[in-house]
């Protein structure tokens, strides 16, 4: 291997490439700003592409706010199941507009290929020569010299959504087989035969659910020659998804880790415990930790702290943090049954550590009635010293309605009766 200038690496170059890498991107809010481009959409795959724009602190002295880009771990384009079942550090952040503060803001597009009436009407006279590659596949190659008017285009769920309510409407009657008679049928808009042609203009002055006018144009089957041009591959979208720049599940994690992730998250810090589950499934967990919010209400930052731990230990983790309130509570109340080992008394003992408060009542008052029959008697070592105390009670009730000297004479009338149990 040869060692000249082109084998130093280029430490200021990225990583992961971007679509204007891969592909002629067209894109609608400058080519079509305040004025109208007509595009003729070809049939074919749509190439979806999911990302996580996260805000971050980074510069220098790490203090800037920055937004970075992150490629989804596990989304499927042809199924909503999680890609291998693989989990998305990523997702399980709060995701929202700037007004939210939200830490992530989803970036969901339809790649898209058309073409672009404008550039076809400009075709050079004289046109390049098509690579090997390019004559075997029909594929354009983004280093090629060769010229097509086939553009990628970007497009938002809500202008996809307007151009497949386009087609709902593209009526033309066919044909039947069966029948032999003509029925009026519906075609997508980017039909070989039965497409049209759709004109689009960007006004970036109107509210922003109307900045892009859609209406629909004339029908424009395509010739021989429009299919003919080079178009771009889509086919390989797992080879497009880690050329810009997706992780692995274990990578991701490690990089998600190390950021610095600034903004509120309130709806999955809640539920910091779960954040394996939101993340198997690509969306966040919403109403599952209710009881636990005072414990998990925190910063973004405690996001990543949360998904350390569940990453070194996951089922041990979870235990553990689904009570993080309740542990001083339970090593209290073993106290308590290690106490109460030795009383006959099984339903005060299961009460004690339900009702810790109730309990420390009641044996306060019942310390306080045997301080006063010790003194009245010499001997008082009994088991049942909580219901002596109780007795002793009920008599001074009834005693107190005649005088305070009756309640004396009261207690030492009971003095017998107590006698009589000791001897059981």
């Amino acid at each position: 291997m040869g060692r000249g200038f082109d084998s130093i690496p280029d430490k200021s170059s990225r990583d992961n490439v971007r679509e204007t890498d891969m592909f002629e991107v067209y894109q609608l809010n400058k080519k079509a700003k305040d004025t109208w481009v007509t595009l003729r959409f070809l049939p074919g795959d749509l190439l979806p592409i999911k990302k996580h724009w996260i805000k971050i602190m980074g510069g220098k002295d790490k203090d800037k706010e920055l937004k970075i880009p992150r490629m989804c771990v596990n989304f499927n384009p042809d199924d909503k199941a999680p890609l291998r079942d693989m989990k998305c550090p990523y997702c399980a952040l709060d995701h929202g507009n700037d007004e939210s503060g939200a830490p992530a803001q989803y970036d969901f597009k339809w790649w898209t290929q058309a073409i672009v009436r404008d550039e076809q009407a400009s075709a050079p006279r004289k046109q390049p020569k098509r690579t090997k590659g390019e004559l075997k596949t029909g594929k354009k190659e983004k280093a090629s010299d060769s010229w097509t008017p086939v553009y990628c285009i970007p497009l938002t769920n809500s202008q996809a959504g307007m151009i497949r309510t386009m087609g709902e409407r593209n009526f033309a009657q066919v044909k039947d087989k069966k029948s032999g008679q003509k029925v009026k049928t519906a075609f997508p808009i980017t039909d070989a035969k039965y497409g049209l042609d759709i004109d689009i203009k960007y006004v970036p002055s109107n509210p922003p659910t109307n900045r892009y006018v859609m209406e629909k144009g004339e029908r424009t089957p395509l010739t021989e020659e429009e299919r003919d041009y080079l178009t771009w591959d889509f086919s390989d979208w797992e080879g497009i998804y880690d050329a810009l720049g997706r992780l692995n599940e274990a990578d991701a994690m490690t990089d998600f880790k190390k950021m610095d992730v600034i903004g509120t998250n309130s709806d999955s810090d809640d539920d910091d415990d779960d954040d394996d589950d939101s993340m198997s499934l690509g969306k966040k967990k919403k109403g599952k930790g209710k009881g636990k919010g005072k414990d998990s209400s925190a910063k973004s930052g405690k996001k990543r702290r949360a998904l350390d731990d569940d990453d070194e230990d996951d089922d041990d983790d979870e235990d553990e943090d689904d009570r993080p309130s309740k542990k001083k509570k339970s090593t209290k109340s073993k106290r308590l049954l290690d106490d109460d080992e030795d009383d006959d008394d099984d339903e005060d003992e299961d009460d004690r550590p339900k009702k810790k408060k109730k309990s420390s009542d009641k044996s306060s008052k019942s310390s306080k009635s045997a301080k006063s029959s010790k003194k009245k008697r010499s001997d008082d070592d009994d088991d049942d010293e909580d219901d002596e105390p109780k007795k002793k009670k009920k008599s001074s009730d009834k005693s107190s309605k005649s005088s305070v000297k009756k309640k004396k004479k009261s207690s030492d009338d009971d003095e017998p009766v107590k006698k009589k149990k000791k001897k059981k």
